[in-house]
């Protein structure tokens, strides 16, 4: 197992050691990966499905040759590469009708396991922070570029818990065998993000172009949002996503994004729920890019397992400090 974790690793080293050399571009301060699906004109139908496959490839993933590691093993697999969306003018991204009693049932849930603990982690919740200022390259000149911060489900009770939810919007039903080249849909993993300060675009992509739609992201305001989503369109044009309550937005492999410039005096609060095949390869692959996020995840075959990327190395910052009184204990601050 640690063979294949370090081998994957490698892979994934290589690959980005290869588009740092040849398959990226700038556009000023913002750098983009062409994929090899990328195309100068694209048919202006909403939502239209192309199902061309990569050269040299009858998989939902690209062989080596394209300098990419093959993961899928069968080879009659037909999927999605690219879904086209009109409105944003974008690939691999939807928006959805989300039922806002359900979205109401999730804040709820923010102000119950997280609220009252934030900058903390807790038995339940997994508290990262990113944008920590011991993290130079989140740091601009001794501003913080964001201080978003992420907490994810760390216990299976709670991941439970809102899976309900999820499951409530049809979002699996929506995905499977039409984005998702699977026949189940699992949620790999689930975190609040919280932020209220962001100062720089930092545009990236979640999943490589080559993921295709295998991988999906999908963000869920529970609340109004003054500082909304930046992307770049088909036409490499920055372009803001306006979050609204009852409205969730997902995207897959090759949606370059991040969070809009701005700044707001009380939190904004997004649901972000992980969503894949039960294909263990893909569910690797999606572990070693998010390791840095979760604890703990949903495995499509093994269940609930502890983050194998970090081992036993910490993830979750520390649970709050509080005051124990005892006869040999007294005034001293202990870690929960």
């Amino acid at each position: 197992q640690k063979f294949r974790g370090y081998t994957m690793k490698a892979a994934l080293f290589l690959f980005l050691l290869i588009c740092s050399q040849s398959g990226f571009a700038e556009l000023g301060a913002v750098a983009y990966h062409h994929g090899p699906f990328d195309v100068d004109v694209l048919d202006k139908e909403d939502l239209v499905v192309l199902n061309a496959r990569g050269e040299n490839s009858s998989t939902c993933f690209l062989d080596s040759q394209a300098n990419y590691t093959r993961f899928s093993s069968r080879p009659d697999i037909s999927c999605p590469v690219r879904i086209y969306n009109e409105q944003l003018n974008a690939d691999n991204v939807i928006e959805v009708d989300l039922d806002v009693d359900v979205v109401r049932k999730i804040r709820a849930g923010y102000e119950a396991d997280v609220a009252p603990n934030l900058g903390y982690s807790t038995d339940d919740i997994c508290y990262v922070d990113p944008y920590h200022p011991d993290k130079a390259v989140w740091d601009d000149e001794g501003v913080y570029k964001s201080n978003a911060k992420w907490y994810s489900l760390r216990s299976e009770k709670t991941y439970q818990k809102y899976l309900r939810y999820v499951e409530a919007f049809g979002l699996k039903d929506i995905f499977k065998q039409t984005w998702i080249n699977s026949d189940e849909v699992t949620v790999y993993g689930m975190f609040f993000l919280v932020r209220s300060h962001s100062v720089v675009h930092h545009i990236h992509w979640d999943w490589q172009a080559e993921i295709n739609t295998q991988l999906i992201t999908f963000l869920i305001p529970i609340k109004d949002i003054d500082i909304h989503l930046a992307y770049l369109d088909n036409e490499e044009n920055m372009q803001q996503y306006e979050y609204k309550v009852g409205k969730g937005i997902g995207f897959a492999g090759g949606f370059m994004h991040g969070t809009d410039v701005g700044h707001t005096d009380t939190d904004d609060v997004l649901f972000s729920v992980y969503l894949g095949g039960n294909d263990p390869d893909i569910f690797d692959f999606w572990q070693a890019s998010s390791a840095d996020e979760l604890e703990n995840h949903m495995h499509p075959t093994k269940g609930w397992i502890r983050n194998q990327w970090y081992g036993h190395t910490q993830i979750c910052l520390p649970k709050r400090a509080k005051q124990v009184e005892s006869n040999s204990t007294r005034g001293r601050l202990c870690l929960q």
